[in-house]
């Protein structure tokens, strides 16, 4: 009788420190998380990204009448190992093949990356 209600006890309180677990996570996510803007959030993540120079190789155009221009563009990380991304225009000038722009991209995942627009709005 005493080790089944020992063990009924011990059980209860993994059980109790579980639900206080899942409720710290969820008030953090729900209530902290929802005072950081998406801006100070990214601004986070933006901060460890490295400005590299990006060559233009390719543009697809998409929608009626070829108005949404994307970019097919080459870079390099810090390594010296070559990425190919896509990147919509962010510009009412057009750019030509061959030109260069800057981008920044995440040295934890090279083949995720941002314009150098978005990264500027961000971080000022």
């Amino acid at each position: 009788m005493d080790i089944e209600s020992s063990l009924k006890s011990d059980t209860a309180k993994k059980v109790f420190v579980i639900v206080i677990v899942i409720f710290a996570i969820c008030v953090y996510k729900f209530i902290y998380l929802d005072y950081i803007t998406k801006n100070e959030a990214k601004s986070i993540v933006y901060n460890e990204y490295i400005q590299v120079e990006a060559e233009i190789i390719g543009s697809e155009r998409t929608g009626r009448r070829g108005r949404n221009i994307t970019w097919i563009l080459k870079y390099k990380d810090i390594n010296g190992t070559a990425y190919k991304g896509k990147q919509r225009m962010d510009t009412f000038f057009s750019k030509s093949l061959g030109e260069k722009l800057i981008i920044y991209y995440n040295p934890s995942n090279p083949n995720e990356f941002v314009s150098e627009k978005e990264y500027k709005e961000v971080m000022n």
